[in-house]
């Protein structure tokens, strides 16, 4: 009994330990198993997951070789320009590269693609540098600089992405070999001008000029065409021609680019048509000044009827350049008003002189002495004069001081428009001294509106040179983007930037104001205006912003 007692607790010895080698070898099986799949779904979420190519922009660990990333403008996370560069600076090789921006519906910064004969996939090594190697960078939304010329059926790829309420309307052109019907004339924004999502834009289609019992109509594309072609064309038609300066960019000299009546207008038999045509600084002298018979053949500031001339030629809006926080765009135009945009309009005096005016932001002012002018009060036109009278054996003259006097004949380009007249006030009425006006209170000079304009290829260096601004206001704008003088641009000094405003004018026939230019006996012919702040740089001035259309007279254009 004890025998085989032994020979079974044996024979259950031994199934037990071969059933917890079994278990064993099953963990041992599944172990390896569950590493394997472990490794196996580590390595395929390796490949599933995005892998940045390019390393963000603050890794600056020396690299040896670089290949050219794809663009990925629309995914969620794009390839930023600022990353490329930075990759391109860690190889420490002198790589020449560009950058050149434009307007998308991908996230400002991103890389749009690349110009040039270097394009993605190309690897950077000490042996293998670009010859010709451009970043193509978006701007954000934006009018694009390209879409005018383009096919109507077009603009949606133009404006992809960038969630814009786009309206188009129909522009009936002259020339359609020039302006193909369905194709893009012109957009309200311009080309060129920085928009938010959810922004208008208006897209102006050609269409063939048509006619109204006879009357003919002003094409759209008279702007941009040679002043002197658009005239003799119109001419041919039995219509008077007018032909006006405007100052405006330098790459519109010569050319049209404004009408009165506006482009798209219907014209009558032989109605007269103003053109307005193109100048820069060199024309400033004609637009700002005419010789006077009643002057010996002298130059003065036009007046009267003629200071239409001038006020034609500033009319318009005037912008700040806008630098975005990022930092990846240039400066653009902007068209909201706060702060950011100024208006200069033209007006007709009711006074009968059928004297021209200019209203800063609608604002008119009640008292005539507080419009904006370019010289100071005088009883006779001897005030305007903007030379010296050979009779005149001192050589002095009333405008002598002024910019416009100053570069008349260097082609400065550059006048002062101020209000006051030079003025004192009482209280808040200009005192003039004309008869019958008294002052029970104390006369002051106020610092009031005053604006420097410039011409496109103004000489900034040169009015810098006077000492015309504040050194201090002067070495802050030096430090500053500087100007883009191929545009007319406005200055406008802001009287924050001053701790007096305010001066008292005691007996005011014999005191200078100090808040605008002078040439006076009384303090030996100085000029005591007080330094200009703010001074001239790309972040201070307002560029005029070309708006040579009416859109309201434009019908609908249907797409389909």
């Amino acid at each position: 009994m004890d025998a085989d007692r032994e020979v079974r607790e044996s024979r259950e010895s031994r199934e037990l330990a071969r059933e917890n080698r079994r278990n064993k070898i099953i963990a041992a099986v599944l172990s390896i198993v569950m590493i394997i799949v472990t490794a196996a779904s580590l390595t395929l979420y390796a490949f599933l997951k995005p892998i940045r190519s390019t390393p963000p922009a603050d890794d600056t660990t020396p690299i040896s070789s670089y290949t050219l990333p794809k663009p990925t403008p629309y995914a969620d996370d794009p390839v930023m320009a600022a990353d490329v560069i930075a990759s391109i600076d860690r190889l420490h090789r002198s790589i020449s590269y560009s950058t050149r921006y434009r307007f998308s519906g991908a996230a400002e910064g991103a890389l749009l693609g690349y110009g040039g004969t270097t394009n993605a996939g190309y690897r950077i090594t000490e042996d293998s540098l670009p010859d010709d190697l451009t970043l193509i960078v978006s701007r954000g939304p934006g009018v694009p600089d390209d879409i005018v010329g383009s096919d109507v059926g077009d603009v949606p790829a133009y404006l992809k992405g960038m969630d814009l309420t786009v309206s188009y309307v129909g522009m009936p052109v002259s020339d359609t070999d020039k302006h193909p019907a369905g194709t893009v004339v012109a957009t309200n924004p311009a080309p060129g001008t920085a928009l938010s999502e959810g922004d208008p834009i208006v897209v102006g289609v050609a269409t063939a000029v048509g006619n109204d019992n006879g009357k003919g109509v002003l094409g759209a594309d008279i702007i941009g065409q040679r002043s002197d072609e658009a005239r003799q064309t119109l001419e041919s038609q039995g219509h008077a021609v007018n032909l006006q300066p405007r100052f405006s960019s330098s790459d519109a000299l010569g050319t049209v680019v404004a009408t009165d009546p506006v482009p798209g207008s219907v014209l009558a038999d032989g109605q007269s048509v103003t053109l307005y045509y193109g100048v820069d600084m060199t024309g400033a002298k004609d637009v700002f000044s005419e010789p006077r018979d009643d002057l010996n053949g002298l130059r003065a500031v036009r007046t009267g009827a003629s200071s239409g001339v001038t006020t034609a030629a500033i009319a318009g809006t005037y912008c700040r350049d806008v630098t975005r926080e990022s930092g990846t765009s240039p400066g653009t135009p902007v068209t909201d008003t706060a702060g950011q945009c100024l208006t200069l309009t033209d007006r007709t005096s009711t006074d009968g002189s059928n004297g021209h005016y200019l209203v800063l932001n609608g604002d008119d002012p009640a008292q005539p002495d507080d419009r904006l002018d370019l010289t100071n009060f005088a009883h006779d036109i001897g005030g305007a004069l903007l030379e010296a009278d050979p009779d005149n054996p001192t050589g002095q003259f009333p405008m002598r001081n002024h910019l416009l006097a100053q570069g008349l004949d260097k082609n400065w380009g550059v006048a002062e428009l101020y209000a006051g007249n030079g003025l004192p006030n009482c209280g808040d009425a200009v005192f003039t001294g004309a008869p019958g006006q008294t002052c029970d209170g104390d006369l002051t000079f106020e610092m009031k509106d005053f604006l420097v304009y410039f011409a496109a290829g103004a000489n900034v260096d040169e009015v810098e040179k006077t000492g015309y601004f504040d050194r201090s206001a002067l070495s802050e704008a030096l430090d500053q983007s500087p100007v883009d003088d191929s545009r007319p641009f406005v200055l406008v000094r802001d009287r924050t930037l001053y701790d007096v405003t305010s001066k008292p004018a005691g007996e005011w026939i014999t005191t200078v104001n100090p808040f605008v230019p002078t040439n006076s006996a009384d303090n030996d012919y100085r000029n005591a205006m007080v330094g200009m702040k703010p001074a001239p740089s790309g972040e201070t001035v307002y560029y005029l912003v070309d708006e040579p259309y009416d859109w309201s007279v434009f019908p609908a254009y249907d797409r389909q």
